[in-house]
């Protein structure tokens, strides 16, 4: 299956549909939804991501959504996820539900704590000085909410 096919196909089963990438927002919802995916399982080979101001970030993972606009407004796509993603997804489902500083805060938590090894603490400090116009209060109930979401 080709990478961004199965990005559909997870949008799709989210039914987390109508996104439109030329609004900012959204950029921002693919790139931290895909990354937590890939965090808990859902593999895409093609998608590595690095640590940017507004959370993880996949050059590639833009450049295809760039491409392909039309197919993730619509969800367009005939490839089907094998039933461990299928089983993954139902089990992150309130992902949709969460605004876009809930996923970029909570994404940037995932990334300090699975990637860059940062105990709780550290990982809250550099958040801090990467996002500071986050208030604390809102910094650790988004880490919360993603916390309680994922196996953190």
């Amino acid at each position: 299956m080709n990478d961004f096919d199965k990005v559909i196909a997870c949008f799709k089963e989210l039914e987390m549909n109508n996104i439109d990438i030329n609004q900012f927002n959204n950029r921002i919802l693919v790139q931290k939804v895909i990354f937590l995916l890939q965090l808990e399982g859902i593999k895409f080979d093609k998608y590595y991501f690095d640590l940017y101001i507004r959370g993880p970030y996949s050059p590639a993972l833009t450049r295809d959504f760039f491409n392909r606009p039309k197919h993730l407004f619509e969800l367009k796509t005939n490839e089907d996820l094998t039933v461990n993603e299928k089983a993954i997804l139902r089990k992150l489902k309130k992902i949709k539900d969460l605004d876009i500083s809930t996923l970029e805060i909570g994404a940037t938590y995932a990334y300090l704590v699975k990637i860059d090894k940062l105990q709780h603490d550290e990982a809250i400090k550099q958040i801090k000085d990467l996002k500071p116009f986050y208030l604390h209060h809102r910094i650790t109930n988004n880490i919360l909410v993603i916390k309680q979401l994922l196996s953190l």
